[in-house]
Parts: structure tokens; sequence; C-alpha cells
């Protein structure tokens, strides 16, 4: 299977907006019941769609190793080729061990046929997304001027 989101900095080939009216539409009745550490899995195949949503029972408050192993089971049974990940927070931010979360399930679907496209932490006004990175900018080091 090709991975079809190549590039989850830019969210695959669709721009914020686009992206944004893609996936808030399957989060709007969720985020708002949702409780905070409330996980949903959006499945994504292109060219834009999502095909499958699965709410985790288990909060990621307290998740562990198996926790995570358990989420990138998951995910690579559906076996898209891109995912998003939802993660409840009241205050629509994502918290440290959120992060972490983020961090540990991206490296372990690094070698999967499955994208991890976004991680986002949603409350009911605001989301926020992990994985947008802004692209490296090169370091400009003044150059010393002379008397």
């Amino acid at each position: 299977m090709t991975r079809a989101f190549a590039d989850p900095a830019a969210h695959g080939d669709l721009d914020r907006a686009r992206w944004r009216e893609l996936l808030l539409p399957a989060l709007s009745g969720w985020r708002d019941g949702a409780g905070s550490g409330a996980v949903r899995l959006l499945f994504l195949a292109p060219p834009a769609s999502v095909r499958a949503v699965v709410d985790i029972r288990e909060s990621a408050d307290r998740f562990d190793e198996l926790y995570v192993r358990d989420l990138q089971w998951q995910i690579e049974r559906v076996a898209t080729p891109g995912v998003a990940v939802a993660l409840a927070r009241r205050e629509g931010r994502p918290r440290r061990r959120d992060r972490v979360l983020c961090g540990q399930l991206e490296s372990r679907l690094a070698t999967s046929t499955v994208r991890l496209v976004d991680f986002l932490t949603v409350g009911p006004d605001r989301e926020w997304s992990l994985l947008r990175r802004r692209p490296p900018q090169a370091r400009v080091r003044p150059t010393r001027q002379g008397p």
C-alpha cells in the first residue's frame, strides 16, 4: 500500500481550510460531549474523505505502553492510508503527556503502511494540531561590521 498522505506537515495535499472542512464535521458532536482524555480515530482515504470513525473507550489520561500498542494495533487493523487522532481536552490545548503520547504513536507508525496525518487536541471551541510543523528556517548570523 502506498502512502497517499505523504507529507504530514502539510496534511497530505490539503490546505489548512480544506483540512478543517474534512475533519471538523467528524468531531463536531463528539467534541462537546466527550470527557477530557477521550480519543477518537478518524481513518482517512484519498482523495479526501473520512472513511471510518472509531471511539476508544479507555481514556488517554493515564496511558502506558500497552495503551500505545493497542492504539497502533487498532490503527493498523483498519489499514486505511491515513489516520488522524483526536484527543478531547476541556481547554482545547495539549498537555505534556499528550505530546508524549503523540511522539510515541508517531514513532510506532513510522514504519507502518498507515500514515499518522494529524494528532489533534480538541475542546469545545478550539483545536490544536501536535503534528503541524513549520519548515526549518535557516539561522542568519549577524555579520560583523568593521570600525
